[in-house]
């Protein structure tokens, strides 16, 4: 077959796929996506198979053919994004195509099945947060002693502690992390186990009630992802769709953050900035209502007995003056500061306890909740526990019930700056040495607490300069305050401390703000939190880019590709692919015996194996991973003397450009005439691949926003495979040219190998490395 004519019929076929006329559906059809390319699927229309140019009127876009995955994905891989959307599209086109009241029962059921999942999300994550909190408050109160009237009964409405010593592999952490992972397409099939939840929230309770440096905002992040995962096996087009399911965790996530802090907006703010990967229109509307479902859930429960959603909730009642701007950047910069002592610090003590503690888990989570219960009943504003702390820090002294310990007398200010920042200096340290240990812990309330802390010292300070200089031209918009009211109030310090400091450490901007917001009620400090929050980031980005998650990410070594990252790197996908001397082919022109792919695969540990055209022809006809080769020879009758075929079930057909035959109907039977089992249905016939020559930055633009899984390279004159570049194998790339040396997160083997076959290369051609 000449090109003019492998030409001419690609032409012939693309016209055919853009016509929608339908044909009638078989049973034993394989669903069609009108407008995509063919994955792992063939034809269903053996009537049109022969015909000519003019009958192609009537085809039902051959060159769209689709089948169904088969496989599940294994731990710790990446999912097939694009494989994943044209299976839901197929599905809904399917559904369109149902006629009458049948077909109009089943598209309404199919679209109630997201609003259904999210609400039960948003109630069960209301419920365990209600839970959570009731029990952790009891908890934490056993410590000062038990009430008559009940034993049941918190301190707070009378009137059982223990160091925490639980371990989990999955529970352990705050979990947001790995939940930016699994978001941006990795499969770790335990992390969202009902196992896993159960654990997390006894867990988090026994934490948070031991009086531990950490907090519970983190895990009911997890929590929610858990219950997401769990739901969204009742339905059918989430369980079996692996793409779908990540627009369901990203509403769960929402949810989380919402009965954390009692904002549903700030949680959807939350979701789209911080921890989704892909947030289409439609997910945003289903997180906002799980986010509201959670908290309303919670406002019934009313786990406070106060009537709100969360234990520090205040109102302000005083405006804040210009003059008081330059304290709140200097409050942002000691909160990029501080994010990033903390990040280094804990990343530190982090790859040591890797290296010498991970074998004694339970020791050190004792020690640590002991060095915890001595220093924190030493200072008098450690003895309760933080989320009292911060709701004391945040309320204005007339509303505090008693005065907190000399915080709001006049005559001890200078003794209690000291103890406010001593205070900020213990609980900073305890929480670096706390937050990674084996027990669910998140770092949002202590970030929080060491921030009001500061802020409140130094809200101090200013109010007590002001009344020092009443008179000076800096104080002038004070002379108009109302009667009886301070000019500066230490509580919005406090406040704006807390966003800034959890800015610093986590990066978050927009959602913070917005999540302060509803946490004050405050709306006339907005600007000067948005001023601080980003004020932080600016400085804890410039002193250490990526943030607490980043690094976590990159020390857990999981294939993170974050869409916010820009990679300014030069060079081509040749200078960084596994060459073809390294992998494994399938020539699909010649039958292979099931013992020969039988010790093909138990030789080797790739994911996949690229398809090729013969023996000795390696033009690229397509891609067979690993677990669909297995699950296929695991369920084809057959013998290990069997031939198997991937491009044609008739072994004396030869296809002299590397394209399938797109008119041929599948066999209905893997076992075709001559003998020989037909893999067809069990390859990608049309992978990604890009010449060798194409740019590493564009390609890196291609996995971020397309979700691939890898790529293969070619030869651009010739087609012949040259390569492959995983994702992995993409993000160790761009983790060397970020550090500038040997990349974080894989081991001492991966970076030798890295370090022998990229720096000759990329230097020559970029000098950055």
């Amino acid at each position: 077959m000449t090109e003019e004519s492998v030409l001419e019929r690609l032409k012939e076929q693309f016209r055919a796929a853009t016509r929608t006329t339908r044909t009638p559906r078989t049973r034993n059809s394989i669903r069609t996506v009108p407008g995509m390319n063919p994955v792992r699927g063939y034809s269903n229309n053996s009537a049109t198979s022969n015909s000519d140019s003019s009958n192609n009127n009537n085809n039902n876009s051959d060159w769209t053919a689709f089948s169904d995955r088969r496989v599940a994905y294994d731990d710790f891989a990446t999912i097939d994004w694009l494989h994943d959307e044209a299976s839901d599209r197929a599905r809904q086109i399917s559904l369109k195509n149902t006629r009458g009241w049948r077909g109009w029962a089943a598209r309404f059921a199919d679209g109630m099945q997201a609003w259904i999942g999210v609400w039960l999300v948003g109630v069960a994550t209301g419920l365990s947060a209600g839970l959570i909190d009731i029990s952790s408050i009891w908890l934490n109160d056993v410590k000062e002693g038990h009430c008559k009237a009940g034993f049941y009964l918190s301190k707070k409405f009378c009137c059982w502690h223990r160091p925490v010593k639980f371990y989990a592999p999955y529970a352990a952490g705050e979990g947001i992390p790995e939940i930016k992972t699994i978001l941006g397409g990795f499969v770790i099939k335990q992390f969202l186990s009902v196992r896993t939840l159960l654990i997390k929230i006894l867990g988090i309770t026994l934490s948070v009630g031991s009086g531990l440096s950490l907090g519970k905002e983190g895990p009911l992040v997890h929590i929610a992802c858990c219950f997401g995962n769990i739901i969204s096996r009742i339905f059918s087009k989430y369980r079996d769709n692996e793409a779908k399911k990540r627009h369901l965790l990203s509403a769960a996530s929402a949810a989380g953050i919402s009965v954390a802090f009692g904002a549903p907006v700030g949680g959807v703010l939350f979701a789209l900035e911080e921890v989704s990967y892909y947030f289409p229109y439609k997910t945003m509307w289903r997180s906002f209502f799980c986010a509201m479902i959670g908290a309303i859930v919670l406002r019934l429960m009313n786990p406070f007995r106060t009537g709100k959603l969360v234990w520090f909730e205040v109102k302000l009642s005083r405006r804040w003056h210009s003059f008081e701007l330059p304290a709140f950047i200097l409050l942002g910069i000691l909160g990029g500061l501080f994010g990033t002592l903390f990040i280094r610090l804990n990343t530190q003590i982090a790859t040591y306890r890797k290296k010498y503690w991970s074998e004694k888990p339970i020791i050190e989570v004792f020690v640590v909740a002991l060095i915890t219960g001595l220093v924190g009943f030493a200072h008098v504003y450690l003895r309760v526990s933080t989320v009292d702390l911060v709701a004391n820090l945040f309320r204005e002294c007339a509303d505090i019930g008693g005065d907190f310990h000399g915080m709001c007398a006049n005559s001890v200010q200078g003794q209690v700056i000291f103890l406010l920042l001593f205070a900020a200096c213990i609980k900073f340290f305890l929480t670096v040495f706390t937050f990674g240990t084996k027990v669910p812990a998140g770092v949002f309330t202590p970030s929080i607490a060491v921030g009001a802390l500061v802020g409140r010292a130094m809200g101090i300070v200013m109010s007590s300069i002001q009344a020092a200089y009443p008179t000076d031209p800096f104080f002038t918009s004070c002379s108009i305050k109302p009667i009886n009211n301070p000019c500066i109030t230490p509580a919005t310090y406090a406040i704006i401390g807390a966003a800034a400091f959890l800015s610093g450490t986590t990066r978050m901007t927009m959602s913070l703000t917005v999540i302060m917001f509803e946490l004050t009620g405050a709306l006339s400090y907005v600007l000067p939190i948005m001023v601080t929050v980003l004020t932080a980031k600016w400085v804890g980005d410039y002193l250490s880019p990526g943030g607490l998650y980043a690094e976590l990410i990159t020390l857990g070594g999981y294939p993170y590709l974050d869409s916010s990252d820009e990679y300014i790197g030069a060079g081509t996908v040749g200078d960084i692919m596994t060459g073809v001397e390294a992998l494994r082919v399938i020539p699909g022109g010649s039958e292979i015996s099931v013992a020969e792919m039988e010790t093909m695969l138990s030789e080797t540990r790739f994911k996949g194996f690229p398809v090729v055209l013969r023996r000795n022809d390696w033009k690229v006809v397509g891609f067979a991973g690993r677990s669909e080769l297995r699950f296929a020879l695991s369920e084809t009758p057959n013998t290990p003397a069997s031939l198997l075929n991937f491009i044609s079930g008739d072994s004396s057909s030869a296809f002299s450009p590397a394209i399938p035959d797109l008119n041929e109907t599948p066999p209905t039977s893997p076992q075709s005439g001559n003998g020989t089992i037909d893999m067809r249905q069990w390859i990608n016939p049309t992978p990604t691949n890009f010449p060798t020559d194409f740019p590493i930055s564009l390609c890196v633009e291609y996995f971020k926003k397309m979700g691939i899984r890898y790529i293969l390279v070619t030869e651009r004159e010739t087609g012949v495979l040259a390569g492959i570049v995983t994702k992995k194998d993409l993000l160790k790339h761009v983790m060397y040219v970020k550090d500038g040396g040997v990349g974080v997160g894989f081991d001492e083997d991966e970076s030798q190998q890295h370090r022998r076959r990229l720096p000759v290369v990329v230097t020559n051609r970029s000098g950055l490395i």
